[in-house]
């Protein structure tokens, strides 16, 4: 006979590291540009919401920098409204 080891010994030793999130609000921004800029397929959006796809279309073809003063103020008052309900 082999000798196993208890798999429930080893877990009451382990330990879990603990997990922090955060949040980048420009790169989530930079990932929504790059998106809508970069995907031919515009499938995908049309369950969006209509002013969802009214910011997405306002940036299309827009240098990130351009983009950018567009979707931060955006997504900081969507967030903020997600934090809130």
């Amino acid at each position: 006979m082999r000798n196993i080891p208890d798999l429930h010994d080893m877990e009451s030793e382990r330990t879990i590291p603990e997990i922090i999130t955060g949040y980048d609000i420009e790169k989530d921004a930079q990932n929504r540009r790059e998106a809508k800029n970069k995907f031919s397929n515009f499938k995908t959006y049309d369950n969006m919401e209509s002013h969802e796809q009214e910011i997405l279309n306002k940036i299309h073809g827009l240098s990130f920098v351009e983009a950018k003063k567009i979707l931060i103020p955006y997504l900081s008052a969507r967030y903020e409204r997600q934090k809130n309900v």
